[in-house]
């Protein structure tokens, strides 16, 4: 039901959305207000209490992100690469597939270890990354892991309804899709003392 909730939100000539230069992943930023079983998700406090425990501050859902992806030629996949969402602060998501989600399909990609502080002080060091680096190139991350041999990536394939809690801190990618497709929701939470006007006017110009 939510898929097809999603496809109609991207069909929707009224609701804002955003789409990589390739056509192949489409974003509706804010698909918790037009939604109740996606609102569902977006105010899930099991998934808060676990982030405010990790993260050990009050959190704030900030939105819910309904994302399709498809595959066109040279995607570059979810997210459009390797990165990192903040570099400093810890940045808590629930991303939860409403797809089975093979090799294939743009799995979620991790280096477990990467958001540790004392790995982004290698990185700068080591791999010469500027201190505020978000995006990476995937010759970096080669280096990086050539560099880092306790680092591994990691693939997470599931099963529709796996719901993966991550620190997005550390570097990550939606892999590029190769075949059939993906759709996902995600929640953004945000500590609560860091969620100001700014932050808000920033969400609210990508949320419909």
């Amino acid at each position: 039901q939510i898929k097809s909730e999603i496809d109609n939100l991207i069909n929707d000539a009224t609701v804002k959305k955003w789409v990589d230069k390739d056509g192949s992943d489409t974003r509706v930023y804010g698909a918790h207000n037009h939604s109740d079983k996606i609102m569902e998700f977006h105010k899930d406090q099991f998934l808060t209490r676990i982030g405010e425990q990790y993260t050990r501050c009050e959190l704030i859902n900030s939105h819910t992100l309904g994302a399709r992806l498809i595959p066109t030629p040279n995607n570059l996949g979810s997210g459009q690469g390797w990165h990192r969402d903040s570099v400093f602060r810890i940045q808590y998501k629930s991303i939860v597939y409403l797809t089975d989600v093979t090799e294939k399909n743009g799995p979620f990609e991790y280096i477990l270890g990467s958001h540790k502080v004392s790995t982004i002080y290698d990185s700068i060091k080591q791999n010469n990354f500027s201190a505020n680096q978000s995006r990476i190139s995937d010759e970096q991350v080669e280096e990086f892991l050539k560099s880092n041999k306790m680092l591994s990536n990691k693939l997470f394939t599931a099963k529709k309804g796996s719901v993966i809690l991550v620190d997005t801190r550390g570097i990550h990618r939606g892999t590029p899709i190769k075949d059939g497709n993906r759709y996902a929701l995600t929640n953004y939470f945000m500590p609560k003392h860091h969620y100001t006007k700014d932050v808000q006017k920033k969400w609210e110009d990508l949320i419909s």
